[in-house]
């Protein structure tokens, strides 16, 4: 299944490479991103590969894996930095952690297909940007305290993967020795739950690429404590990914929802049955899908195809699975998967962390995710509960409490406290169509307290409020009162509130984007045909207030 996705995709992979060399699937960004150069790896392995048909020995993949090495040549410099542009534009220069392991692997696959000349090439331009790697890790290992607990980089997990790589086709012992020492180190700071910290909490897209680090490093050394660490991660992403093959963004504090099942996973997942029948659905859920933007992570899934086990898949997905600590639970009942977090944010100030504001997603198989979208940063409209002021503006948004409540097949509860008013969230899900959730303000009562309901809705799309269709696209529409009533109808569902006069509709709002310079999205991001409208019902104290989710095709 692997190598029939790699061979899917290569047409693509060719046929976006310029002249010059670079992989360029998106002129609109105006420079390549250095991202899109990894596919020389899956090209490589495909052209030394006797079971991929028409692509073993295809001249057209090994030209163009010489091509992508003599740009690369030319780009790292020689500190072995090289420019970082991507979508968001030039992020100045940087160390490349993950472009030495493909080249690395690359070159070894088809060093005997080489000129002398190029092999030289491949050797000096490989270890221009290794080198700058060893060095980058030398000084992050010289501190003591690393590695932090709470906030575990996967970009350095996979400096550490490079050097380790590279010390040994180098034959350099000290990189290897010292890679490992590293490696070992962020090993032993793995949460009980089976994710690594980044930014104070977990984050169910980047786990995959820590997690894919150590399972690489777990199959070349057999390393008992790096497969342990393989097999709670795989749990957690077990739990954590939606039906669809999508990452749960409800508990990730870096990622929002991007609605494309993950494409980085794990080869060291394959060797056990409950990891390998989790990645089948995977890959059944990528080969639905458009290409997209998919050159970085069809590089990682190489490693896949070249290291699966040989287990028999067995094990379904996780009905209900609370993480160890009680700080989120995700349950699976019929066509229904709801998550509810109860992580609070941590003292890690970065762009690249997100308020943890957003408590609750909603997931069908007939829709996709219906409410949630995760976090953001800076937003009070992506918060579950907002405290406001007298002038209707957010006087706190962001949770600095949190209790799991309750973890059942059919229930859920989680206890949130913003701005020090206490707000308890209960979801049942009664049938296949048919879920139902609750707010009931606890106190202490210096409210007014606000419930938010993100709702991911499509701009092609149209709402039916109180009667009237209204066609979404990019104009504002605020509705309230009469206007709003106390019912939406979109596509597959119908949501029903109570307490008409107490709600109101906002669309549409979209979700700050770090990886873009302003926050701001474009055009060409394969989800910009998505925004949210979000449902705001006003709370009274002691009273709970009931929503109903109801499928209706």
């Amino acid at each position: 299944m692997a190598l029939e996705f790699l061979m899917r995709h290569a047409p693509a992979a060719l046929k976006c490479q310029r002249e010059d060399g670079a992989f360029f699937p998106f002129p609109e960004w105006k420079q390549p991103s250095r991202y899109h150069q990894y596919c020389l790896y899956p090209l490589a392995y495909l052209y030394v590969t006797p079971e991929a048909g028409r692509f073993y020995h295809d001249p057209a993949l090994l030209n163009a894996v010489r091509a992508s090495m003599r740009y690369m040549s030319g780009l790292i410099k020689p500190d072995g930095t090289s420019p970082v542009y991507s979508r968001g534009g030039h992020w100045g220069d940087a160390l490349d952690d993950w472009w030495p392991y493909f080249a690395l692997e690359s070159w070894e696959l088809v060093r005997g297909h080489l000129t002398p000349e190029e092999n030289a090439l491949w050797e000096k331009t490989i270890r221009r940007s290794v080198e700058g790697c060893v060095k980058h890790v030398e000084r992050t290992l010289a501190n003591p305290k690393f590695p932090d607990a709470d906030n575990v980089a996967n970009h350095f997990v996979w400096f550490l993967l490079s050097v380790f790589r590279a010390g040994k086709v180098f034959d350099q012992d000290d990189w290897r020795r010292l890679a490992e020492g590293g490696l070992q180190r962020v090993i032993a700071v793995q949460q009980p739950g089976g994710y690594w910290h980044e930014g104070g909490g977990p984050t169910t897209l980047y786990n995959f690429v820590t997690t894919d680090a150590i399972s690489l490093y777990a199959i070349e050394t057999g390393n008992a404590a790096a497969w342990r660490a393989v097999r709670k991660a795989e749990e957690f992403h077990r739990a954590f990914t939606y039906p669809d093959g999508v990452p749960v963004e409800t508990i990730d504090g870096r990622v929002h929802y991007t609605g494309r099942p993950m494409m980085i996973i794990p080869a060291g997942f394959t060797h056990s049955p409950a990891g390998q029948a989790y990645l089948q659905r995977q890959i059944a859920c990528l080969m639905r899908q458009p290409v997209g933007d998919f050159l970085q992570g069809y590089s990682f899934f190489t490693d896949v195809a070249r290291h699966a086990g040989n287990v028999a898949p067995a094990e379904p997905p996780l009905s209900l699975h609370v993480l160890p600590n009680r700080l989120a639970a995700i349950t699976c009942s019929q066509d229904w998967v709801c998550a509810v977090s109860a992580i609070v944010n941590r003292a890690v100030k970065s762009r690249w962390f997100q308020d943890r504001q957003n408590h609750v997603s909603f997931w069908h198989s007939r829709t996709g995710l219906i409410f949630g979208g995760g976090n953001s940063t800076g937003q009070p409209a992506f918060s579950t509960v907002v405290v406001e002021k007298l002038d209707g503006s957010a006087q706190a948004f962001v949770t600095s409490a949190a209790e799991l409540l309750l973890a059942e097949q059919s229930r859920l509860a989680v206890a949130l406290t913003v701005g020090g008013e206490c707000v308890e969230i209960t979801v049942r899900l009664e049938d296949d169509r048919t879920a139902r959730l609750e707010a009931l303000w606890r106190g202490p009562g210096h409210g007014p307290c606000v419930w938010q309901l993100p709702l991911r809705l499509d701009r092609s799309a149209k709402i039916v409020v109180s009667g009237k269709t209204h066609t979404l696209g990019d104009r504002n529409l605020t509705l309230t009162g009469a206007d709003l009533g106390d019912n939406l109808n979109y596509g597959a569902w119908r949501l029903q509130w109570q307490d008409a006069a107490g709600a109101t509709f906002r669309w549409p709002i979209e979700q700050f984007t770090p990886y873009f310079k302003d926050g701001k999205s474009d055009k060409s991001d394969p989800t910009s045909h998505t925004a949210y409208g979000v449902l705001a019902l006003r709370l009274r104290e002691s009273v709970p207030v009931r929503v109903k989710f109801a499928i209706t095709e």
